[in-house]
């Protein structure tokens, strides 16, 4: 039960420090026990970074009114 606690709340992406608190145990000892990754994980792990490669970065768009009144331009000026 220990291990399925510490597990569940590592894959709802508690820290490991939170972790290791709740088990009494120091954050070396939880990272090596019970910070494996399960396929949960991982497959969150690469839906996060396919995210973020989709997404564009500045140097890749145009920059819009919308944009230009954001940083507190005022847009047709």
């Amino acid at each position: 039960m220990r291990h399925t606690h510490a597990t569940l709340l590592l894959e709802d992406r508690e820290t490991e420090r939170y972790v290791a608190e709740r088990l009494g145990d120091t954050v070396e000892m939880a990272h090596e026990t019970y910070g494996h990754v399960t396929p949960e994980m991982r497959v969150a792990a690469v839906k996060r970074l396919a995210s973020r490669l989709a997404e564009p970065t500045v140097g890749d768009r145009s920059v819009t009114d919308s944009d230009s009144a954001a940083v507190g331009d005022e847009p047709g000026t």
